[in-house]
Formats: structure tokens, C-alpha cells, sequence
């Protein structure tokens, strides 16, 4: 279960939990630190933490303790990029299995077919909000996980379809590697790990036996006498196979296992050799029972983490997130707002300058005149040297020291620069005035911590790559399916099917495909680079707006601008505006008119020769008028294609002036940077 057993029928459900218990410890053991580590930064997050010990002392002596989350925005920035991050999927065919090019545009036609289905799996609700709960989760103690299972499609229905599914709390996932290096991709167990209480469980499995524990003899973690623990177990055993090099007399050579091979080429194997092939099988138990089971296809065990940033440091793992090095930054920040509240609050309290005397018969409506407000104070006026003192005054507070001031201004550029944020990530008006300089100091902020998306886009292919190989075992039949286009659109198909309109099978292929994964830019970034970069180009070659126009006005900011874009759109030759061929068809047909002009200009010539012979030879009369017809006839045509020419040139340079005084027009207001901020 490890990966170093060979899979046998007759391993029976004792062996089974006990070997998984074995590699739940293991597990544990090995993480135990980590772990700790992880709770500690989950809790700091949620306000725990912040003052530890110290926090009963200040408490006693009702002093304010203070927690400020500050450290949780700039979480929420990170967090935030990747729901604005789509993923960028692309399946491709590596090859046909048999070296048959006919098969290559089948297969690639397969591999959209893939790529859509991937596409729509991983852009439904349920995907992206378990994508996002394990990026959370990475972000903040350095590890999130979220898992691929099988399911069926209704409760009507013997289909089955891909879930991808959230795992809520990153504790409860133990991996497990068969080497000492961690190798996610390669994982040879893993236990998801639920405590329930009896009574739930009795009522969630009510088939399922469980003993009453002796609470004195209890040392095994999945027992407790009021709870009980249901462990979900993906191990990975062998099975021995026999591959097989057979050359059969009348055909090319192959490969393929022993049990594959027909009988009448068992006599043509060549060579052999004996591999072990994953095999992945899932359990839910507790201590003493195997609830269900299932296999699970492929070689992959599909429990997919997602990870913020982790070493090795001389043998000991550290995973951690963006909070584990601002901790301490965090609780200085804490003290500081705190010591200033602590200052502000003690102003009140000051003590009253007193004459002697002057409260005598009142000291009882003095004592507490500091903790409980009163509408007036009663004082007795008092005289000394025959001149009246007077009332009794409170001593003014001391400011606020600037340092303390400094010190809380300085913590928060301290987080900043822990961080690798800083005030235009913020949102904090810089010096910058145009949108591609602000765009640009963003950029830096995002380059410090662009690790933890580049992992969630490593994390996203892994689970593209399984969903991939059981496409063909899940999806299978005849069946409806939604896929989604790199447009995003959706588009309903028929799998595994006959397209009655050319005859070709709509369905997933075989052989390998390979999965590529990116993570896209804001939108609103490249629309604001698109504008300026667009609007730098009409300025060094305007004699293109005519061509361009529409999109150029597409990307403004301005109220409408979609409409302006419309209208401008329709003032452009449609060949230009097709989605594919419109600059190989203007090429085109230029080139075809100058051929036209070369093929006119050889049969004038051709002609004027044969006139000249013809004059030169025939001196009568209507032989000369027949030559000179034929001469006019020859001009006429070459004056007739001269000025087909000339029309469409002054046709586009008169369209294309238009277009340059409509959009100086509508361009007026955002010729300046200031307007694409």
C-alpha cells in the first residue's frame, strides 16, 4: 500500500487497516513539527496568538491587548489575484499510435474535445471554490489540498461524471511518500481524517459495528470513548506484469503485455520483461471496519496540494505561508496600537490641581470623579492672602511622543517590506500618473510573491493530467456533454458518437496528450496596456487607424466605448474584420491587380509589335484602318484597367481619411496619459 506490495485478492480488510493505520503514523510522526507550525499560523490569522503569555499580565493589570488583523489584507491582495486568474488549459496529441497520419487530425480534433471538458470541469462553481479554499490556505500556513473523486451524475442516472472537491482543513490531509523526498506528484498514500461523534456516526453508518472502548487501555489515535475517527485511505500496491517484444511473420514488430497478446503470436515473442504497474485503490474505515472501497484509475493518487513556499533545512521540512515571517512584525504593530491606546485612554484621568481645602466636605464626590462621569463638580472657593484661588483644574496630558508614531508608521513599512508589497498593491496613491507605470510598480509587488500562483497553476496541471486519463473510463457511452471553448463559450456535444454531417467519431481518442497550464494576467491590466500600447502606434502610424480603429476604441474606458466600437466597425471592408484571412486576402488581391497591370503591359507590347509589321507590310488602305482599330482597342482596354486601378486606390485613401477625421473626433478626450489612469 506504500507502493512496494504487489496487489493481491486475498489481502483481507485486518491487513488492510492495520498496514494504513501503520502509514497514518508515519506520517504524522514525520510532519509533526510542520503541523504545529501550521496550526500556529492558522490560529494567528484568526486573532489567536498575537500576545501569547504576556496577554494574561497586561489583562491583570487592565492594560489593553490590542489585535489589529493588518497582516490579513495584504493576504486578501494575494488571495484575490488568483480569482482574478483564470487558468489557461491545452491539451495536444502527442502522436497516433500507430505512425498513421490519417489519424492525426482525429486525434487532434480529440484533444479539443479533452481540453474543453477539462476546461468546463475545472470553471464550475465547485472547482473554483476548491481551488480557492487550498490557495487560502497555502497562503496563509503554507499548504491547501483539494481532491478529485467520481460521482454519478443524478440520482436517475448509471453515468458518472468528475467532482473536484474542497478540502476545508489542510490538517486533515497525511501524505504519504515511499522516499524520504517529498514528491507530491508521486504520492504513495495519503488519509483524510474526520472526527465525529458516536451518536453521528451511528446515525451516518447505522450498518457499521463499533465496540465501547475501555477509556484507560485507549492508545490508538482513531479511538476515543465519546468520538470516533473515519479515515479515507488512498494506498498504492503493484501488480506484476509480463511485457512482451513480439515480431509476427507477416507484420511489423510491437510491444504489449503477455495476457494482451492473441494466441497465434504468444509463439513470436522475441523478448520480455516483468514491470510493476500502479495500482490505486481507496478506502473509508474506522479501527475496526472497512465502510467502502473503490479503485481509482490511473497512477496517480488524486489528492492534489497546493503549496505556498517549502525547503528542506538540513532534513527538517519547513512549509509555511505569508504569515509565518510577518508574526513578529504583526505583534509589534500590536504593541505600538496598543501602548498608543493605553496613553490616549489614561488622558482622561489625570489628576486635578487642588488648593487646600477646596474640596473639604466633598472628598466623596471627588474620588470617583476620574472613572464615572458627572454632569457638574462642587468645589469650595478658597482664599489665600485675600485673593480667591481658583477652581480646581485638571493637569493638561503630555502629546503623543512623535517616536511612538514613528515606531507604528515604521512596523507597517517593516510588513510591507516582509511582504513584497507595497503601496500601489495597496491601492495607495502613488507618484505614478499613467496606467502603464502604475501598472509596472504593481508588477514588482506581484513578481515577490508570484511563487504562490505559479504553484496553484503547477497544482492545477497535476489534477488536469489525472482528470485527463479517466476521461475515457468516466465519460464513456453515448452521452451529452458541456465543454468550454479558450473563448469561454459553452458548447453542448455528443461524445462518442457519429457526426452525421462528415461521418468522423466525436469521441476522446487514445494514445498520450499533454497538458499545459498558465495562469492569465488581470484583465483589466492588459486592456489598460492594450490602450496605451495602441494608442502610442496610431500615433507613429495613423494611416493604420482606418483598419484598427474599432478595437483601438474597445479597450478606452469610456461609457459606451463598445458602442463607438460598433459603429466604427462597420466602416471597415468586411475582409479586413473576418476572424481569420483578411490581411492574406488584402494581400492577395493586391498582388493579383499588379499581375493584372504586368500581363496588360506584355500584351501591349505584344501588339504594338505586330502592328509595326503589319504597317510595315501592307500599304493598303483597309489593312491600315483594320491595324488602327485593333490599336484603339488596345489602348481602351489598357485605360479601362489603369483606372479600375486608380478607382481602388483613391477608394481606400478617401475611406481611410474618413475614418481618421471620425475617430480625431471621438479620440479627443483620451489623447492624454493622465485619462487612461
Amino acid at each position: 500500500m506504500d507502493g512496494t506490495q504487489e496487489w493481491k485478492n486475498s489481502i483481507t480488510d485486518e491487513e488492510i487497516i492495520e498496514g494504513s493505520y501503520k502509514l497514518y503514523k508515519e506520517s504524522k510522526d514525520r510532519e509533526f513539527d510542520v503541523r504545529n507550525d501550521m496550526l500556529d499560523d492558522i490560529q494567528f490569522e484568526n486573532g489567536q496568538g498575537h500576545w501569547g503569555n504576556v496577554r494574561g499580565i497586561r489583562e491583570a493589570d487592565d492594560r489593553p491587548c490590542l489585535v489589529v488583523p493588518r497582516l490579513n489584507q495584504f493576504l486578501n491582495i494575494v488571495r484575490n489575484e488568483a480569482r482574478q486568474n483564470k487558468p489557461s488549459i491545452k491539451v495536444s496529441a502527442r502522436g497516433s499510435l500507430d505512425g498513421n497520419p490519417g489519424k492525426e487530425k482525429q486525434r487532434e480534433e480529440a484533444a479539443k474535445l479533452r481540453q474543453g471538458l477539462i476546461r468546463f470541469l475545472q470553471y464550475s462553481t465547485k472547482a473554483t471554490q476548491a481551488y480557492q479554499m487550498a490557495y487560502d490556505h497555502a497562503t496563509g500556513c503554507g499548504r491547501g489540498w483539494f481532491r478529485l473523486r467520481e460521482d454519478y451524475v443524478d440520482n436517475k442516472s448509471m453515468d458518472k461524471k468528475i467532482e473536484i472537491d474542497m478540502i476545508k482543513n489542510p490538517l486533515s490531509v497525511f501524505p504519504g511518500f515511499h522516499k524520504e523526498v517529498y514528491d507530491y506528484s508521486d504520492m504513495k498514500s495519503c488519509h483524510i481524517i474526520e472526527t465525529m461523534t458516536r451518536d453521528k456516526f451511528k446515525e451516518k453508518y447505522p450498518k457499521i459495528a463499533i465496540s465501547e472502548w475501555d477509556n484507560s487501555l485507549i492508545t490508538h489515535d482513531w479511538s476515543g470513548d465519546k468520538e470516533i475517527t473515519v479515515a479515507e485511505f488512498y494506498g498504492t500496491w503493484i501488480k506484476k506484469r509480463k511485457l512482451c517484444l513480439v515480431q509476427p511473420i507477416d507484420g511489423d514488430a510491437y510491444t504489449a503485455y503477455k495476457d494482451e497478446i492473441e494466441d497465434y503470436d504468444k509463439d513470436f515473442i522475441i523478448d520480455s520483461r516483468t514491470v510493476n504497474i500502479p495500482v490505486i485503490k481507496w478506502f473509508k474505515m474506522t479501527r475496526e471496519a472497512i465502510i467502502d472501497r473503490a479503485d481509482i484509475e490511473g497512477k496517480f493518487i488524486p489528492v492534489i496540494p497546493v503549496i505556498g513556499y517549502e525547503k528542506d533545512i538540513a532534513g527538517r521540512l519547513e512549509i509555511k505561508g505569508m504569515i509565518r515571517d510577518a508574526k513578529d512584525i504583526a505583534r509589534m504593530y500590536d504593541y505600538w496600537v496598543s501602548t498608543e491606546a493605553e496613553y490616549l485612554t489614561t488622558q482622561p484621568k489625570q489628576p486635578y490641581l487642588i488648593a487646600a481645602g477646596q474640596i473639604e466636605g466633598f472628598e466623596e464626590y471627588w474620588e470617583d470623579i476620574n472613572t464615572i462621569t458627572k454632569s457638574y463638580a462642587v468645589y469650595k472657593e478658597t482664599s489665600v492672602g485675600g485673593r480667591l484661588v481658583p477652581p480646581p483644574q485638571r493637569q493638561m496630558p503630555a502629546p503623543i511622543p512623535s517616536g511612538l508614531v514613528n515606531a507604528k508608521a515604521a512596523t507597517i513599512d517593516d510588513m510591507k517590506a516582509v511582504l513584497g508589497m507595497y503601496a500601489e498593491n495597496l491601492g495607495e496613491q502613488g507618484s505614478e500618473r499613467s496606467g502603464r507605470a502604475i501598472i509596472a510598480r504593481q508588477r514588482q509587488g506581484d513578481r515577490a510573491n508570484y511563487h504562490y500562483i505559479d504553484n496553484l497553476g503547477i497544482s492545477l496541471q497535476h489534477a488536469a493530467v489525472i482528470i485527463n486519463q479517466w476521461l475515457p473510463v468516466v465519460y464513456d457511452g453515448t452521452r451529452q456533454e458541456q465543454i468550454l471553448g479558450i473563448d469561454d463559450e459553452p458548447e453542448l456535444v455528443t461524445l462518442n458518437t457519429v457526426n452525421p454531417q462528415t461521418q468522423e467519431e466525436i469521441n476522446l481518442g487514445d494514445g498520450e496528450y499533454d497538458i499545459t497550464v498558465s495562469m492569465g494576467v488581470n484583465f483589466n491590466n492588459k486592456r489598460i496596456e492594450a490602450a496605451e500600447s495602441m494608442m502610442e502606434f496610431v500615433r507613429a502610424a495613423p494611416q493604420f487607424l482606418g483598419i484598427m480603429g474599432d478595437l483601438f476604441v474597445k479597450n478606452m474606458d469610456w461609457p459606451g466605448s463598445d458602442l463607438i466600437a460598433d459603429r466604427i466597425r462597420k466602416t471597415i471592408p468586411a475582409h479586413i474584420i473576418e476572424k481569420q484571412g483578411g490581411e492574406e486576402q488584402m494581400a492577395m488581391q493586391l498582388q493579383q491587380a499588379v499581375q493584372r497591370i504586368k500581363q496588360d503591359e506584355i500584351l501591349m507590347r505584344q501588339m504594338s509589335q505586330q502592328i509595326q509589321l503589319l504597317t510595315a507590310k501592307v500599304e493598303d488602305e483597309d489593312m491600315k484602318l483594320t491595324v488602327e482599330m485593333q490599336k484603339a482597342e488596345l489602348d481602351s482596354k489598357t485605360k479601362i484597367a489603369v483606372a479600375e486601378i486608380n478607382n481602388i486606390a483613391r477608394s481606400e485613401e478617401s475611406r481611410r481619411d474618413r475614418n481618421m477625421k471620425i475617430f480625431e473626433k471621438i479620440a479627443q478626450p483620451v489623447t492624454t496619459d493622465q485619462s487612461l489612469t
